[in-house]
């Protein structure tokens, strides 16, 4: 027990200091109903309570528990505790900071009681004799940030998400809110991607106006981050709101000049007045005094290092009421960050939850053919489909994707846990290693829902640069265990579902085909589309008939440059089913070819239900499963509840017809020629079989994808 002095006019507290190192990616083992683990939940940075009714709601039971063993972890690293109180009033504080990372704002912290002392928070003391002079302001910077477009094509290893876009001749205003300025000039700073690019130089021109002033004007050629930095007159500041507008002047020249706007920092000297009774600022030389407090117990942290904070004792508070101070001086060097909060001031988690029950994902006794990775609200809705394929011979084993989190990636959302998790378990669960991976739940790149789109992220694809369309989607680079090579080692697919409803209406859908299939000349029919623009289509298509495709199938060739009226027949043909459809063209999201051969809006007019065809689709995008606002014709042809496809096969980019046919090729030769048995297995060899050497022909193993179960046995002709 250590006495934790509390800066307060009442009498102190006695108060435990405590902090913990736990495992980050810890062997999973189940937990007594009462629990000794909680994982919690944090948003954004400050100094967070944990109270004792707080712990035993999550299942804690701290009775006859040493406080010194509560411990605390955060990405693999202690994070020290301070607790005031004892039994029914322990209080435990702790410095929380918001995930900084591209995929969720969630951070992760994991709190064990019981096993071993934990760490404690350092302690430094200060003076309060102020005999020295009082500093009356430091250095304040307020950081602003929306990410509320996305960019997909950007200089490689720039951000791809922005906050506004000037198009010259026009301009874009933001506000930002000055609490307490104290009087004294400040600096204006934003950082900005030249988005477009001319032979003028420069091909930029920006005006930076702050209120009424205006403050600068940056001139620069080129793509590429740019940061603009301004001086900030102390007349123009105000208490309160302030408007910074950022005027494209359009002069340059250039055909278009076009900026994107990623974050705005300004500078200004600020007064130690607190705000909700909590002020973050930086060290100064000699004496501080704090304001605006409305209780008496006030804490300081030296927070300069997050992850060894500091516990400052020896300050001074006065008042009375409901306003407060709090003075010191401290010898550090000027510069280190410090945070003064009191009680009302102390912020809680977003969640708190008890660890029950885990599974062992690192253990080397599991073993499985048929790996299922779901979210969690899938998990009974996917049932049927493991039970179907146990009942075919594979062993299955069903992860839910925060487990996967949970164990390797310190419980964060990151889609290398996905990663690291099948690698893992290829080379060192019992053999054999895991031949099928299906992925249950559909992905966006708004990793953080910035768009409020209806699409949730609820299990993240893996994103790519690739040549011609930017960053993109790749499930592939899950299931490619060797980084060298860039190809799969097991056969993946994914199931792009937003709802229980619609994983079970694919999951009969494929139970359905494989069992009850009809029987029918459709078995035999194969279905070539090419698009009427320009006569590569075609040929590739007629190349693809004679030399990959075997006698004793039906061709149906709806060649677009030789039909009257091509759209009506694409729409007859598929009708009618088949066993495969392959369509070779011009693509977007939602559409074959320029001239809309076929829609996604016509996938529910089809009437191939239980004659639904696996369909392979040699274009751009049509597989593009992670917009956050609109469904890829894949998704929309998979979901489909009375026809649509049995399975989908196709890309998430933009890739040259040229490098999509060796791929075309090699699928139908192992499909139709090798007769591979299972489509997921006939993509995986078809990909396998490819020679590379240009990044457009890596794009293309990377970015198409299989939308379905890659375990699907296609129907036997008859």
């Amino acid at each position: 027990m250590y006495p934790l002095p509390r800066l307060s006019l009442l009498p102190l507290f006695a108060i435990l200091l405590l902090v913990v190192l736990v495992s980050g990616c810890r062997s999973a083992t189940s937990a007594s109903a009462t629990t000794s683990e909680a994982k919690i939940v944090v948003e954004e940075d400050g100094i967070y309570a944990l109270s004792y009714a707080d712990l035993a709601d999550a299942g804690l039971d701290l009775s006859e528990v040493d406080p010194g063993t509560i411990q605390l972890l955060n990405r693999g690293e202690e994070v020290p505790l301070a607790h005031a109180g004892q039994a029914a009033d322990l209080m435990i504080m702790f410095y929380g900071e918001e995930n900084d990372g591209p995929y969720s704002p969630e951070n992760i912290y994991w709190l064990s009681i019981g096993r071993e002392e934990g760490k404690v928070m350092a302690q430094r003391a200060v003076s309060s004799d102020l005999d020295e002079t009082t500093a009356s302001s430091f250095l304040h910077t307020v950081y602003l940030e929306e990410d509320s477009f996305y960019a997909a094509k950007v200089p490689l290893g720039e951000d791809h998400w922005y906050w506004q876009k000037t198009i010259a001749p026009g301009s874009i205003s933001v506000s930002v809110r000055v609490s307490h300025p104290a009087h004294g000039d400040g600096t204006l700073r934003f950082s900005v991607l030249g988005y477009t690019s001319d032979p003028v130089d420069p091909d930029h021109h920006l005006r930076i106006h702050f209120n009424d002033c205006s403050v600068g004007e940056e001139s620069w050629d080129g793509q590429g981050q740019h940061l603009v930095e301004t001086f900030l007159p102390a007349s123009c500041l105000q208490d309160g709101e302030n408007s910074i507008t950022v005027e494209a002047v359009g002069d340059t020249g250039a055909q278009a000049d076009i900026v994107l706007v990623d974050w705005i920092e300004v500078d200004y000297p600020r007064l130690f007045i607190a705000e909700e009774n909590r002020l973050e600022f930086s060290g100064q030389s000699g004496a501080h005094t704090l304001t605006g407090f409305t209780d008496n117990d006030i804490w300081l942290f030296d927070i300069t290092d997050p992850l060894s904070v500091v516990l400052v004792t020896g300050a001074a508070v006065d008042g009375s009421g409901q306003d407060y101070s709090i003075s010191f001086v401290d010898e550090e060097p000027p510069g280190r960050r410090y945070v003064a909060i009191s009680e009302a001031g102390l912020k809680t988690p977003s969640s708190i939850a008890p660890l029950v029950e885990r599974p062992d994902l690192r253990s080397s006794e599991n073993q499985a053919d048929y790996m299922v990775i779901t979210h969690e609200e899938f998990r009974e809705a996917i049932q049927p489909l493991v039970e179907w394929r146990t009942g075919r011979g594979l062993e299955v084993n069903v992860v839910s994707i925060t487990d996967v989190y949970d164990e390797f990636s310190y419980g964060l959302v990151d889609p290398a846990a996905i990663r690291d998790f099948l690698r893992h378990a290829y080379g060192s669960w019992s053999k054999p290693a895991p031949q099928y991976v299906l992925l249950v739940g559909d992905a966006s790149y708004d990793f953080r829902n910035n768009l409020g789109g209806p699409n949730r992220n609820l299990l993240p694809s893996s994103f790519t640069e690739t040549a011609y369309s930017g960053q993109t989607t790749s499930d592939n680079w899950f299931v490619s265990v060797d980084d060298a090579d860039n190809l799969p080692d097991m056969a993946i697919g994914r199931l792009p579902v937003q709802t229980a409803e619609e994983v079970r209406a694919v999951v009969d859908k494929i139970i359905n085909y494989e069992k009850n299939a009809p029987p029918g000349e459709w078995r035999r029919r194969l279905v070539l589309v090419a698009d009427g623009q320009g006569e590569t289509f075609a040929e590739q298509s007629a190349l693809l008939a004679r030399e990959w495709i075997p006698s004793g199938y039906d061709l149906v060739k709806v060649y677009a440059s030789s039909l009257e009226d091509p759209k009506t027949r694409v729409r007859q043909e598929l009708s009618a089913g088949g066993l495969i459809v392959n369509y070779v063209g011009h693509g977007s999201i939602d559409t074959w070819s320029r001239e809309k051969l076929f829609s996604s809006e016509q996938i529910t007019s089809l009437e191939n239900d239980g004659r639904q065809p696996f369909v392979v689709m040699m274009s751009c995008l049509l597989g593009f499963f992670a917009h956050p606002e609109r469904q890829s014709m894949a998704e929309e042809l998979l979901i489909a509840e009375n026809g649509g496809a049995v399975a989908v096969f196709a890309p998430s980019s933009l890739t040259l017809s040229s490098d999509q046919a060796p791929l075309n090729q090699a699928l139908f030769d192992a499909l139709l020629v090798k007769e591979v048995p299972t489509v997921g297995v006939a993509i995986m060899d078809a990909k396998r079989s490819l020679e590379f050497e240009t990044q457009d022909q890596r794009d293309v193993i990377e970015t198409f994808s299989l939308l379905g179960d890659p375990a699907l046995r296609l129907v036997a002709p008859e």
